[in-house]
């Protein structure tokens, strides 16, 4: 992790083992709402769903502690920089947890933020929800702030899924395998159809 952490601060961003709340309120009103969404622990899988049944018990044992297997931040040519798996990885394998900082957008203005910032994330399976006098939604900001798994590249052909899980802390965003990772191999995910309807054609990896 150490290595992970000093290429983050090479480049001039924070890295952040969990989510960042700007106040504490606004975290306790996030996890009211989460909680009225559904009894926890509760998990799902988006895009290219996962058979193996056995990944949210170890999402559910690793996320906690922040175990995942080796990665490693490289040059991934035209795309930019990537996430690579430095040893084999089994299908589903629990890579990490995706977190940045945690910011409300209002309805009527998510589509136009989404455009700007490539890294931004739903929290989970928390809809929108009255804020501040308005409805808004909660989203994961890893622009700034975040770790690994904000270097996945997106891919048609992914080797990795996203995921949500709710824990008695709240809703988390989470990537694991969905077949097995060879040592050398980018790791990539679906980051599905809303993501470019007004973004060019992706790259294909």
């Amino acid at each position: 992790m150490d290595d992970i952490e000093s290429e983050f601060k090479a480049r001039g961003l924070i890295y952040a083992h969990k989510n960042i709340f700007d106040t504490p309120e606004l975290e306790a009103a996030i996890l009211h709402q989460s909680r009225n969404n559904a009894p926890a622990p509760f998990a799902m899988l988006h895009y290219k769903p996962l058979s193996r049944i056995d990944l949210i018990t170890g999402v559910m044992r690793d996320l906690p502690v922040r175990r995942h297997p080796p990665v490693a931040i490289r040059s991934a040519g035209s795309a930019g920089d990537g996430l690579f798996a430095t040893s084999a990885i089994a299908p589903g394998t629990f890579l990490g947890e995706y977190t940045g900082r945690i910011c409300v957008v209002p309805h009527t203005e998510v589509q136009a933020v989404g455009n700007r910032n490539g890294y931004l994330f739903l929290l989970g399976l928390l809809g929108p929800f009255m804020h501040d006098g308005v409805m808004a939604h909660v989203l994961i900001d890893a622009e700034p702030a975040g770790n690994h798994t904000r270097f996945a590249n997106h891919s048609f052909a992914p080797n990795c899924a996203s995921g949500s899980v709710l824990l008695d802390d709240g809703w988390h965003v989470f990537l694991a395998t969905n077949r097995a990772v060879m040592p050398g191999e980018q790791l990539v995910y679906d980051y599905g159809k809303a993501y470019w309807t007004n973004r060019p054609h992706p790259l294909a990896l």
